[in-house]
């Protein structure tokens, strides 16, 4: 029963000593409560929406027609994207892209629609800004599928003309469907994947920073400065004592 007493009473005194040691540090507190709270709470508000949505985009329509309306108003309608402005050139899209107005612009050519009808092969354009590595991925990924959408309308006004059916049409246009199925992540969201990351990082990098931040104290603190004092300079007198001891206790040889 002594023995176990004595167990608990180390212990008691153990857990006192850290707990006096957690309260007179401030760091401790800041890098086990504090830190962690912070980077929790900022992570996952920073990515509260889990996609960017509605960024910025000019159009450049000089074909002016109704179909070019037709694909602008089907680009708007991405939640990614949002048509905010259109320009008459490409000199002033490229200039408020530069200028960070917009992320990226859309370009249809003039006679876009008639050279579709009569199977001219139009071309389309769309420019991102990949300075902004997200923003310019995305909506790259909106302007492309926009762009196979209105080739594949277009084909298939074409067959439309030609007598053939709506099945015939798809069938021709699409003949394998693909259907995908984003598993875990459903949304593609971006907080899923990079908060499960990013937290747990920083949660480590302040353990490493806190164990060896006590380790030094412990070793800095292991004998305090006093104590170290004094055993020197018991050692120093004990030194003293036995270097006089040995020079009498010689001088009482060399007499005999």
């Amino acid at each position: 029963m002594k023995e176990r007493e004595k167990k608990y009473i180390a212990l008691w005194l153990v857990m006192k000593r850290e707990c006096h040691r957690l309260v007179s540090r401030p760091l401790y507190l800041f890098c086990m409560v504090i830190a962690p709270l912070f980077c929790y709470i900022f992570f996952t508000t920073l990515m509260d929406s889990g996609l960017p949505t509605n960024m910025p985009v000019g159009a450049v329509d000089l074909d002016n027609s109704a179909s070019s309306r037709n694909i602008l108003r089907n680009l708007d309608a991405f939640g990614q994207t949002a048509v905010v402005a259109r320009y008459s050139s490409v000199n002033e899209a490229r200039t408020a892209m530069q200028e960070g107005k917009i992320y990226g612009f859309f370009y249809i050519p003039k006679g876009m629609s008639a050279d579709a009808q009569s199977q001219r092969q139009p071309k389309l354009s769309f420019y991102t800004n990949n300075s902004y590595l997200i923003a310019g991925s995305l909506l790259f990924k909106d302007m492309k599928m926009m762009s196979e959408l209105a080739s594949g309308a277009a084909a298939r006004s074409v067959l439309y003309a030609k007598g053939a059916t709506e099945d015939q049409a798809m069938g021709y246009l699409q003949p394998i469907v693909i259907d995908t199925h984003p598993i875990q992540n459903p949304w593609l969201n971006y907080s899923v994947y990079l908060c499960n990351t990013l937290v747990p990082g920083v949660l480590m990098l302040l353990i490493f920073m806190v164990t060896v931040f006590s380790i030094g104290v412990e070793i800095k603190d292991r004998i305090p400065l006093p104590s170290a004092l004094s055993l020197w300079g018991i050692a120093q007198k004990k030194s003293l004592h036995l270097g006089m001891n040995s020079s009498w206790l010689s001088r009482r040889r060399r007499k005999r």
